[in-house]
């Protein structure tokens, strides 16, 4: 399980910040990890999948923006 509150000082992709945070742990759900973006009534939510990223799929690994939440079930 990934840290929760790890602040955002600079531009970052999902994996670096999963690397920075420990990695993923052996049941974590690595094709269905999500980011939250935007407020209540704008709330996105957008698919990462863990596999693919680390497998060359760059379209996978989504840049985050302050205020995004990851999701790691």
């Amino acid at each position: 399980m990934l840290n929760p509150g790890i602040p955002l000082i600079a531009p970052i992709a999902v994996l670096q910040l999963i690397a920075q945070a420990g990695g993923l742990n052996t049941f974590a759900n690595r094709k269905r990890i999500f980011i939250l973006r935007g407020s209540k009534g704008d709330l996105q939510r957008l698919k990462f999948n863990y596999s693919s990223a680390i497998h060359g799929d760059v379209n996978q690994n989504i840049d985050l923006q302050p205020g995004d939440t990851v999701i790691v079930p």
